[in-house]
């Protein structure tokens, strides 16, 4: 038989270890000395010891471990179940770590808009699809007939006008996009009228400036909500807060109106699935 001592060291664990786990009935001495009180062990035990140390390095509290010693049918179902609620824990960290990355990257790039997580209401609104291409002025002529038609209507809303940006483009140069024009409630007679739905959860990022901009922000904001374990769940879109316009047939509020594209402020709002 082996000291209590010789054991811990070919163990590889310290005497104080060895004392806890008798003490939690997981590793009985063979015997012990009545009079000194010397823990003997024997050589065999090591391999008793050895699963112990396997099953507590394998995240096992101490009471299932001594359930397990004494129950060895019920180790491999019980290594089953660990080895599950491990991979659900890794996967739960590795969502965590994206997230913190992504939150990292929003405070190293100070200058960039803050992302903000938002609901997105359904619109009433007076609505126009087509393709178009990218430099063209066909979105602001779009916008500009049916701000006139809204108007002619007396249906105008008081809200900002909006961009959906729709998948699937017909060529690589050309957009499918759908202006959007706010409507009271008269607007319902109109057409071309049609409720724009919208979104439980959603990214947001408002800037300001031209609209040069937005393809590059748009890649953020995707981005963002990839690293977060989400996805894009719908149309892009682009609400304008201040911007230019004509005003030729129609009247706009001041306090959204801007003259230079440097004052100009954008929302953009991407679905989360």
């Amino acid at each position: 038989m082996l000291r209590i001592g010789d054991f811990a060291r070919l163990g590889r664990v310290t005497v104080k270890a060895l004392r806890h786990y008798d003490e939690e009935g997981l590793l009985r001495p063979a015997e012990v000395d009545r009079s000194t009180g010397y823990r003997f062990y024997m050589p065999d035990q090591l391999i008793t010891l050895s699963r112990i140390l396997q099953l507590k390095d394998l995240g096992f509290p101490l009471n299932e471990v001594r359930a397990l010693i004494e129950a060895p049918e019920k180790l491999g179902p019980a290594l089953a179940a660990r080895r599950g609620s491990l991979a659900a824990s890794i996967e739960a960290d590795r969502e965590r770590l994206a997230r913190l990355d992504a939150m990292r990257e929003t405070l190293e790039d100070a200058g960039a808009p803050a992302i903000v997580v938002k609901p997105v209401e359904p619109v009433l609104a007076l609505t126009a699809r087509a393709m178009v291409e990218p430099e063209s002025d066909d979105i602001q002529e779009l916008f500009e007939k049916l701000e006139r038609d809204a108007a002619r209507a007396k249906a105008r809303a008081d809200a900002n006008p909006f961009l959906l940006f729709h998948d699937g483009t017909a060529q690589a140069d050309r957009m499918d996009v759908e202006v959007c024009v706010p409507l009271n409630e008269r607007g319902g007679d109109l057409n071309a009228a049609r409720e724009v739905e919208g979104a439980a959860t959603a990214g947001s990022l408002i800037y300001r400036g031209a609209y040069r901009q937005t393809p590059d922000l748009f890649t953020r904001l995707a981005r963002w909500i990839d690293a977060n374990g989400g996805a894009i769940g719908g149309p892009l879109r682009e609400v304008y807060l201040r911007f230019g316009a004509s005003q030729s047939g129609y009247r706009l509020p001041e306090r959204v109106m801007a003259r230079n594209p440097a004052d100009y402020v954008t929302e953009l709002i991407a679905p989360i699935a």
